[in-house]
């Protein structure tokens, strides 16, 4: 991982231990997007763990940096991506987050967390109104 990520890390308040994680097909009912659904789907399916985090994206080219909140499941101590991918990646970079935890509002509808976007080196939180919100500054390395 590069300095600017670790860096963001840690401006964004994400501690946990990053870990690159593949997709696995698990089930062909599992939605891109879908992430928390296809994850309880697959806990009541089998039992397994939600774990609750972020993924971390990077477009260099325009010193673009985003964590979006994502579930994973874990199965015999292992992290598993079961949500299939809007763009076919092969990894992604997931952080742990144990502070944040979703709440289903209704069948279709859970209360989560917005995504943490940094440009340039400053920090921003993408607020339901779509208005952006400066949350803290720091230097880009």
């Amino acid at each position: 991982m590069s300095g600017v990520i670790k860096q963001f890390f840690k401006d964004a308040g994400l501690n946990g231990k990053p870990s690159f994680l593949e997709f696995s097909e698990i089930a062909s009912e599992y939605h891109a997007k879908y992430c928390l659904d296809n994850c309880e789907a697959e806990q009541l399916r089998t039992g397994c763990e939600i774990v609750y985090g972020w993924v971390i994206w990077q477009d260099k080219k325009h010193s673009f940096i985003e964590a979006e909140f994502h579930a994973v499941v874990k199965n015999n101590d292992k992290l598993v991506d079961i949500t299939p991918r809007v763009d076919g990646e092969k990894n992604i970079l997931f952080v742990e987050d144990k502070t944040r935890v979703p709440k289903r509002i209704d069948n279709h509808t859970w209360r989560s967390w917005t995504n943490i976007k940094s440009q340039k080196g400053i920090i921003y939180e993408n607020c339901q109104t779509r208005e952006y919100r400066v949350l803290r500054y720091f230097n880009a390395v």
